[in-house]
């Protein structure tokens, strides 16, 4: 089961509070970064950084909560120091202490949420949280959407919570990405092109492909952080939820020898039928695919 907004308001109801479940996200270079680490180091465990956000803060400072269905009390807000002239035409000067009516506050103390890097039984490299009965599991989950953008609920076997049981998890990688060669750069320069980057997982397109009632759907390898493949009455659909992808419309009898090609295999030997970009006219152009 895989959330992507800004933050939930409560857990969703497929997830029983009470089980054990890990939260979830991928190890990639881009968020290891997020943590400030420069590589996957198994074990490892760590805390993220109070500048993404409130959630943050809160994880390592504590926080206050304004009591105000309370009656207001007397609060010392600061020590000011302050000069006048007398009639004279002498100084004084003197301090005083500022008092102000407020309501009380009360002081909580961190979530001290820690994230894990480990691999699962397949060698996937992942950044993950246990829910314990000591921290919520809302917490968990509204501090990984803060900082990651999205997050991804395995069960106790670290194996996908899937609402839809129609899912099927394939054991290869949907449009796997092509080897680059790069030249290695210094952490600055990764983190500011990774800021500019924009890597936000959209469900809408996922929810639009849902309403033309797919046959089939599968996941890859990669489980919700990858491509899926929708089928439908003769062509399958390739489609990533993250940002700056594309989606490809292969044929149906074909789909898995094609889903396992790379993207640029998949366009280098023209096994596709129609290829999309994530822009304005994707949804005009899906409609025209069913109509």
């Amino acid at each position: 089961m895989i959330i992507a907004q800004k933050k939930i308001l409560k857990v969703p109801d497929t997830i029983d509070i009470n089980k054990k479940y890990y939260i979830v996200v991928d190890a990639s270079t881009d968020n290891l970064e997020k943590l400030e680490m420069d590589k996957f180091e198994e074990g490892i465990t760590v805390q993220p950084s109070t500048k993404y956000g409130i959630m943050s803060r809160k994880n390592v400072n504590g926080y206050f909560v304004v009591e105000k269905n309370m009656p207001k009390e007397e609060r010392f807000i600061r020590t000011i120091y302050w000069e006048w002239q007398l009639y004279n035409g002498d100084w004084q000067s003197d301090y005083r202490d500022i008092y102000k009516e407020c309501y009380p506050k009360t002081y909580y103390e961190p979530f001290g949420i820690e994230m894990t890097l480990r691999k699962n039984k397949n060698g996937k490299e992942m950044i993950l949280t246990e829910n314990t009965n000591d921290i919520n599991i809302k917490n968990i989950i509204n501090l990984y959407l803060e900082v990651f953008g999205y997050c991804e609920v395995l069960d106790e076997n670290l194996d996908s919570l899937l609402i839809n049981t129609n899912y099927i998890r394939r054991n290869w990688e949907i449009l796997p990405p092509d080897v680059k060669i790069e030249v290695r750069k210094s952490r600055n320069t990764r983190q500011e092109e990774s800021r500019s980057k924009r890597k936000d997982y959209d469900q809408v397109r996922l929810d639009t492909l849902e309403e033309y009632k797919p046959i089939e759907r599968n996941v890859g390898r990669n489980g919700f952080q990858g491509y899926y493949a929708f089928i439908y009455e003769g062509i399958c659909i390739l489609e990533s939820p993250i940002y700056g992808n594309a989606t490809y419309v292969v044929k149906r009898d074909s789909w898995k020898k094609s889903s396992m090609e790379t993207k640029k295999e998949l366009i280098n030997n023209k096994k596709f039928l129609k290829r999309i970009e994530h822009n304005s006219k994707w949804f005009e152009e899906i409609k025209k695919i069913f109509e």
